[in-house]
């Protein structure tokens, strides 16, 4: 008898098999394929029940999780200590594998912050791009790049807070430009003691966090302390500053009747298309939106839940308060896993059922259910408009889909890279790759590579390094179509190298 390749079993076959095997206690799953790819990572409080949903009813199931199942082909898991553990764990694990049927978010670094550091001697108000723990406080992000300059000018006119480079200003004899302007205190020239200089760093960290009316009140009462001790030159310095205070307030004329920070989810869905908006509220004024769509829901079917779990990571600072549409299946968990990254508790408000209170918030600062409701309200209605906006977008004149019929794709090309090499007349050669998802680019993954193995001018030898060390990376996710810059000759080096890696096929192009 002739040998025959002996083929794995149906995925769903395989898991069911997996399954005497799992634990019945808290921990991480990933579903592999042939290949031993990550293609999921979830988590789970029971690792034997929440693995068995997937193969005891397969009705239930949604095309995408279908789709992951026929693909699986093994599942491993880790098992930890307690569920919010696990949670942890799972972040990690899909920031570290990406893997394709895992809820992806694209990076927000293009959102501006402002930074101060109360470590210094005299902190400086600097932007950002990134918040990190790193003891500093952040306050952002500002979505339009125009009033985070707006808010950085009123905090130098109002406060004088410096905004050098500097970590430690260098002793000068005459003040900067700034400084010349009445827009910095100067700590530079000596003019200012560090003490005085701290306290209007506490003001203005008291604005930042939307506490202008309590700053109003404290400032009046110093302006009239100043007064009764004849300070009368720290008296009119105060009136100035409790003057641009006021004025500034007053063109806050849309301030909500709440000081907190807020996080507004809204979902939108139509089929297996979804849109999650959030609604950023600041000091009780709606600042902007962020929008995060998602042309296939994704596999398990919780896309609120493995949203929440993703944008809130360790990275991330948390508002006061975060009003969601309804109650997300894991909401205990992330409630004390946002507690510990916070240091404080986190009121979470949703709209469809009982909300867990924390702390309520005393005074005027918490939104009445009413209020709450508006801006959910607000938030679904934007969410529902951009996800139609894709939608049309899609439908008249999709570049992809026209790329797709051009090239006799198989589907549309959601994931592309384009791969080039450039040298200085000949010298200090260097590979790029760009990378673009839904038509998009995708920033975050754009890598460049240094030629270490070529000598001289040989382009094919430095494609195929380029081509080697990238896509020689385990667990390395594949595009849907790799575009090569050259022809083909260029081309035939790709797919050579391609096939040495022993990776599956995949379209390659190459752009002479």
């Amino acid at each position: 008898m002739a040998p025959q390749d002996v083929k794995p079993p149906p995925a769903p076959a395989a898991l069911a098999a997996a399954l005497p095997g799992l634990p019945r206690c808290a921990g991480v799953y990933l579903f592999k394929d042939q290949a031993g790819r990550v293609l999921y990572v979830g988590k789970a409080t029971n690792l034997r029940a929440r693995v068995s949903s997937y193969v005891t009813t397969p009705a239930r199931l949604c095309p995408k999780t279908t789709l992951l199942l026929a693909q699986a082909v093994r599942v491993d898991y880790l098992i930890t200590a307690t569920p919010r553990e696990a949670l942890i764990l799972e972040r990690n694990l899909i920031k570290q594998h990406t893997p394709r049927f895992n809820v992806r978010l694209r990076d927000d670094k293009n959102y501006l912050c402002l930074r101060l550091d109360p470590r210094e001697d005299f902190p400086a108000l600097r932007f950002v791009r990134r918040f990190a723990p790193d003891g500093a406080l952040y306050f952002g992000p500002y979505t339009s790049g125009g009033s985070a300059r707006e808010t950085l000018k009123v905090m130098k006119q109002v406060f004088g807070l410096r905004t050098c480079k500097d970590r430690r200003p260098a002793p000068r004899t005459r003040p900067c430009l700034e400084g010349q302007m009445g827009r910095c205190l100067a700590p530079c020239t000596g003019r200012i003691s560090r003490e005085d200089y701290r306290t209007a760093v506490q003001e203005a960290v008291q604005f930042l966090r939307g506490r202008g009316r309590s700053l109003l009140r404290s400032l009046k009462a110093d302006m009239e302390k100043a007064a009764t001790d004849l300070d009368f030159e720290r008296a009119a310095r105060l009136r100035d500053r409790l003057e641009a205070v006021r004025h500034t307030l007053e063109r806050q004329d849309m301030a909500r009747p709440t000081f907190r920070d807020q996080d507004v989810i809204g979902v939108a869905q139509d089929g297996d298309h979804a849109l999650v908006l959030v609604l950023l509220v600041r000091g009780g004024l709606v600042s902007g939106s962020r929008e995060y769509y998602f042309p296939d829901m994704p596999a398990g079917g919780d896309l609120l839940g493995d949203f929440l779990s993703q944008y809130y990571a360790e990275d991330r600072l948390l508002p006061d308060e975060i009003l969601l549409p309804w109650t997300p299946s894991d909401v205990k968990l992330l409630t004390e896993a946002w507690r510990e990254q916070q240091g404080k508790p986190v009121r979470l408000w949703c709209g469809g059922g009982k909300s867990p209170e924390p702390e309520a918030a005393s005074g005027n600062e918490t939104s009445s259910p009413s209020q709450r409701r508006r801006l959910l309200a607000l938030a679904r209605e934007n969410a529902q408009a951009a996800l139609r906006r894709r939608q049309q977008a899609t439908r008249v004149g999709d570049p992809l889909l026209d790329l797709k019929e051009r090239l006799g794709l198989p589907a549309p090309p959601r994931h592309l890279e384009c791969l080039d090499i450039s040298t200085l007349q000949g010298r200090q050669p260097v590979g790029a790759l760009v990378v673009f998802r839904e038509g998009r680019p995708d920033k975050a993954r754009y890598r460049r590579f240094r030629i270490r193995e070529v000598a001289g001018q040989d382009d094919y030898a430095m494609l195929r390094e380029v081509v080697s060390r990238s896509f020689g990376k385990e667990g390395r996710e594949l595009p849907d179509l790799l575009v090569v810059d050259g022809g083909k000759g260029q081309l035939r080096v790709v797919l050579e190298t391609l096939k040495e890696l022993g990776l599956p096929e995949f379209p390659v192009v190459g752009l002479a």
